[in-house]
């Protein structure tokens, strides 16, 4: 969900401009008329309100979905940047078919100091280990299904487990995992410094299944190559305690034998992820939609205010525009990543100390981040092969954050001009191209980003803004908390444009010349 800064010069210079000339769109400026659509149940106990309202078409589902429950007991060292743990799945077969084998991701074995899997392009591989690199991994030491030892193997990111007897048709079964693992010294999505350690994507979980079987992908180097299902997970991590635990969900702290441990449970997200410091300096802002939103840097940051703000505009943005947000807190944290860049996971934001501490478009690395909370957290996609499914959406959608209409609409031209040329060179260029395609992040960038943005603008040029906001409620209330495709995108659009879209996408999508708004 990051895009490369360097990328962005572009667009920086052109948001800078138009702030100072004033044009500038408040979030009230053009409110939505649309009734906010209603979602999940999170907490029916909690003072939020946004967790209390339940959606229509959950309520309405002949066959709910039953969300895979992980029980994790962790025990990190953040002195020694080391970790070991016990993990209970709570896993129900909805494939369709028996299962014979099943697979779960272990992406930080792609941090191990030889691993034939890269997690970076060689041409950053100074910046990434610019203070330091010592290696991460994740071990397996052993596997139960049912309280039964299985066999297993462990191979680069993947851990493949065979089952004694096939787990059949909507047949729950609890796997036990045990591991032990260390946090790399390296500066990218986890890692750590002498300030911090920040884990995302680190715990095993289970790959997606689909209509084409198991899912199963190296850590490519470049995008976003995470793929996972919503699940429910409640986390308790024991540290000496004088350190601070920030994580997906809510957290609650106690004190035993003179350790901390602290309790976190996140029910409905697309990923895990936790930050540890014992040097984390607080600040916070309360949405009027009851969400607490927490800022926690390990340096003194003059723009506190200024971060919470505009990631409280974002929020009550992105909900009037799509559904509310769900969760009753929003986790802003700081680390170290090789760019002054950004990444989201469900319910945090991880944000680099260069932006944090001296980059004004610090802001858009916000509003940006934040809008994934909707796409790929709440509505899924598989990141590898249609990456543009959240990356353009955020992208394009954002803009009404910051820009009038009309500005909006000139910077959508003098896009795809620049990006006509840009084009011209390149090899790959149809937005079906997936992650193992692209070889730099620049091209992979024009792609995803911005002829993706392009389309979606074009889109709604071609629909009218009326339809367009009805489009994006709809596919916010078919697709929450469940994995769309290119297909499914289309179809919500043909739903609502009223005929057919099918010309419209191809030419967008796949003409190697860029189509006219």
């Amino acid at each position: 969900m990051s895009a490369k800064s360097k990328l962005k010069i572009i667009a920086i210079i052109a948001f800078c401009v138009l702030v100072q000339t004033g044009c500038f769109q408040t979030l009230s400026s053009k409110p939505h008329k649309e009734e906010e659509p209603v979602i999940v149940i999170l907490d029916e106990h909690s003072s939020n309100e946004n967790i209390k309202i339940m959606s229509d078409s959950l309520k309405a589902n002949k066959n709910p979905t039953v969300y895979t429950q992980y029980n994790v007991d962790l025990k990190i060292n953040p002195r020694e940047k080391t970790f070991t743990g016990i993990q209970k799945i709570q896993y129900t077969n909805q494939t369709g078919n028996p299962l014979n084998l099943i697979y779960l991701n272990l992406h930080l074995n792609a941090f191990r100091e030889n691993s034939a899997i890269k997690p970076y392009f060689s041409g950053v591989e100074d910046k990434i280990t610019s203070k330091g690199f010592k290696e991460g991994f994740i071990d397996i030491q052993s596997v139960l299904v049912n309280n039964e030892e299985v066999s297993f193997n462990q191979s680069d990111t993947l851990l493949e487990i065979s089952l004694k007897t096939p787990a059949e048709v909507e047949e729950s079964i609890e796997i036990t995992i045990q591991f032990v693992g260390k946090v790399p010294i390296i500066s990218h999505r986890i890692g750590s410094d002498d300030d911090a350690l920040w884990m995302g994507n680190f715990l095993p979980v289970l790959a997606v299944y689909d209509k084409n079987g198991w899912n199963k992908y190296p850590y490519y180097p470049v995008g976003d190559p995470f793929f996972t299902d919503i699940a429910n997970y409640t986390v308790k991590v024991t540290t000496p305690k004088e350190y601070v635990v920030v994580a997906t969900g809510s957290e609650e702290e106690t004190e035993e034998d003179g350790e901390k441990i602290t309790t976190i449970n996140a029910q409905m997200v697309r990923d895990f992820a936790l930050a540890i410091s014992n040097k984390f300096r607080e600040v916070s802002l309360e949405t009027e939609t009851g969400v607490d939103i927490h800022l926690y840097s390990t340096h003194e940051l003059s723009n506190s205010e200024k971060i919470l703000n505009i990631a409280k505009r974002s929020l009550e943005y992105y909900s009037k525009r799509l559904g509310s947000y769900p969760y009753s807190e929003l986790d802003i944290v700081e680390g170290a990543l090789y760019a002054p860049d950004s990444m989201g996971y469900s319910t945090l934001v991880l944000m680099d100390s260069k932006k944090l501490q001296n980059d004004p478009t610090v802001i858009l690395d916000v509003a940006h981040e934040i809008g994934h909370q909707w796409f790929y957290n709440i509505i899924g996609s598989n990141q590898i092969k249609e990456p543009w499914l959240d990356e353009a959406m955020v992208m394009y959608l954002q803009k009404n954050l910051f820009f009038v209409e009309e500005d909006i609409e000139s910077l959508m031209e003098k896009q795809r001009d620049r990006l006509i040329a840009s084009m011209k060179p390149m090899r790959v260029v149809s937005l079906n191209s997936d992650l193992s395609t692209f070889s730099s992040w620049e091209t992979y960038y024009n792609i995803h980003y911005l002829r993706g943005q392009l389309m979606v603008h074009a889109l709604k040029e071609k629909m009218g803004s009326e339809n367009f906001d009805k489009f994006l409620k709809t596919y916010y209330e078919k697709y929450a908390f469940r994995i769309v495709d290119t297909e499914g995108f289309i179809s919500t659009a043909e739903e609502i444009y009223g005929s057919s879209l099918k010309g419209f996408f191809s030419q967008w999508m796949n003409a190697t010349e860029l189509p006219e708004f």
